[in-house]
């Protein structure tokens, strides 16, 4: 699963946008675990990177930009 992002700018100093979503699978069933990425397609800065949790949600806080949404 792949999918590219524009996360917009927030008002104040150090703008950042909170993604939260869940990771399921073609059967609609949550996968627990799996490696959730954003990757910055303006810059090389590494990409921010959580795992699911046991429900298969997650929440990542990145600096307002544009992302590439790797599962």
């Amino acid at each position: 699963l792949t999918g590219l992002l524009l996360i917009a700018m927030a008002h104040g100093q150090n703008p950042t946008a909170t993604l939260r979503g869940e990771v399921r699978n073609s059967q609609n069933q949550s996968l627990p675990g799996a490696t959730v990425q954003l990757k910055s397609i303006q810059t090389t800065q590494r990409p921010t990177g959580t795992n699911a949790d046991a429900e298969g949600r997650f929440s990542l806080t990145v600096a307002a930009g544009n992302y590439i949404l790797v599962v």
